[in-house]
């Protein structure tokens, strides 16, 4: 049986965060769950990306400079032909929608025979396709239409992370199957990294994230400045400065406050240092205009820390586990962080530890690690390669 399974990510670098870890979060658990003879292999566009669990190859294959904004190469076909037939690939499984990468390696799946799951990771969600001016709806409409539709309308399986992105891609796709699978964090990671009677909680309010304008971060600065929550609070951005001309804007409208100096910008953390950061915070916040999760709340959540987030994160039902739902609107949002800061100390240790046990029931690798094995099973059974 062709078994093996081929990720294709349009980015695999620190860049593309959450997709690059979700990658390699699912190759992780196809690694330990194949056979001997079974490739997991991942394919991505560009280069600086990061490495795979061991025995997990992968090929990093440089755009073109004249394709460069849309991730072309014209090795890129070439390459996920190659794959699929010297490795026996039974799953292609896509990640993105508005490059070249997972276009491309549809259209040889197809014409192979390989059976292939979508990933589209909130791309498709209202603020991503309408939210960022009439230009870039005009170019996703057409783009959608004339190039994408037709070909990932052939995907064995679309896969959506919460209820409401499988809302969206059925208004899209309505004919296609679709896979409600969350997405899921290995909390025995973040375990292994912390000592939690080692926390300090502190009136600290963290962003962790890309700094970029469908983040919210600027509302999260305008409601911090307008709650005035006292002299003994901070706030904390930490992140990629993914878009330096949003994150100057940022920086002015902080440096203008009289709160000035309970502001910073820290750049990006990862690992060790961010799941620190996370568990000695007060809350989280995400407040996103669009997103799928959002894996800082998974993660925060795992660091017994409480999040406060949108409901554009799909997740309707976040408040059962001791986070707070709230609309990306600065009045509301300032509403909640003066809220939050009522909090006493039992209130915030027991809504982190409730916020904890939500996931370990919903998100766990466990818990989630079974769902994909069986769908790529399944789909690996229908794949029929030509000899």
């Amino acid at each position: 049986m062709n078994s093996g399974v081929l990720f294709v990510t349009e980015d695999h670098s620190r860049k593309n965060t959450g997709i690059t870890a979700v990658v390699n979060f699912l190759s992780a658990i196809c690694q330990t769950s194949a056979s001997d003879q079974s490739a997991i292999i991942i394919v991505a566009v560009g280069a600086g990306s990061i490495a795979p669990a061991d025995g997990i190859e992968l090929i990093e294959v440089p755009a073109d400079l004249c394709g460069f904004n849309w991730g072309w190469s014209a090795k890129f076909k070439k390459v996920i032909k190659q794959s699929i037939k010297n490795h026996k690939i039974g799953v292609l499984h896509l990640h993105g929608l508005w490059k070249a990468a997972p276009w491309v390696a549809q259209k040889v799946a197809h014409s192979l025979g390989v059976s292939t799951i979508l990933s589209v990771h909130g791309m498709v969600e209202p603020w991503a396709w309408y939210g960022q001016g009439k230009l870039r709806t005009l170019k996703k409409n057409l783009y959608w239409h004339l190039l994408a539709k037709p070909v990932f309308s052939r995907v064995s399986v679309l896969h959506a992370i919460t209820p409401l992105e499988q809302r969206h891609l059925s208004d899209l796709l309505p004919d296609k199957r679709i896979e409600l699978i969350p997405n899921a964090i290995d909390l025995s990671e973040i375990d292994s990294q912390l000592s939690f009677s080692d926390r300090v909680l502190q009136k600290r309010i963290l962003y962790v994230g890309r700094i970029h304008p469908k983040k919210g971060v600027d509302l999260l600065i305008s409601a911090f400045i307008s709650a005035n929550l006292g002299s003994q609070w901070r706030l904390l951005i930490a992140g990629p400065e993914e878009d330096q001309n949003y994150l100057q804007l940022l920086k002015a409208d902080a440096k203008k406050s009289e709160l000035c100096d309970q502001i910073e910008f820290s750049g990006p953390i990862y690992e060790v240092e961010k799941y620190t950061c996370m568990m000695n915070s007060w809350v989280v916040v995400a407040p996103s205009y669009s997103e799928v999760v959002g894996m800082v709340n998974l993660e925060s959540a795992g660091c017994y820390t409480p999040t406060l987030t949108s409901p554009q994160t799909g997740l309707l039902n976040w408040e059962e586990g001791g986070g707070i739902l709230v609309e990306p609107d600065r009045r509301l949002l300032s509403d909640a962080l003066k809220t939050v800061a009522q909090w006493s100390v039992p209130e915030r240790i027991q809504r982190g530890t409730r916020s904890r046990k939500f996931v370990e029931q919903l998100y766990s690798l466990t818990s989630v690690r079974a769902k994909w094995m069986s769908l790529y099973e399944e789909l690996a059974k229908m794949t029929k390669l030509p000899e």
